[in-house]
């Protein structure tokens, strides 16, 4: 039996595409909380009991990219599915938890995305 997915950490520096990722989550019933970085999306993780998910660009401005936000978001939830997006052919230290996405991806299949990402009891 699989673990349902209620609320989505969209970590994102382009607003477009936070916007665009937001509203395809939205519109297939999940609730979504955006940060536009690692820093802000690692407060927000903190603060909330309530994330279910990630999805996250590898790409992000500051000091932590996305592998980093998921290597810690990883170690406080083991059995949380993390999504990945880049729009470069290379991911360096891949952690093996985690799924790609290359940009430019539908964002009406991120729900999709997340129920394959999640574990299975």
């Amino acid at each position: 039996m699989q673990k349902s997915i209620n609320k989505v950490l969209v970590v994102e520096d382009d607003c477009l595409i936070r916007i665009d990722a937001r509203m395809a989550l939205e519109n297939a019933g999940l609730g979504v909380v955006e940060a536009e970085d690692v820093q802000a999306a690692l407060d927000i993780f903190r603060q909330r009991g309530d994330i279910d998910a990630v999805i996250s660009d590898v790409a992000m401005p500051g000091t932590l990219d996305g592998i980093d936000l998921a290597r810690v978001l990883r170690s406080a939830r083991p059995d949380m599915p993390i999504l990945l997006t880049t729009g470069s052919g290379e991911v360096r230290d891949l952690p093996p938890f985690v799924t790609v996405l290359a940009k430019p991806y539908r964002t009406v299949d991120l729900p999709a995305y997340l129920s394959a990402a999640l574990p299975v009891a």
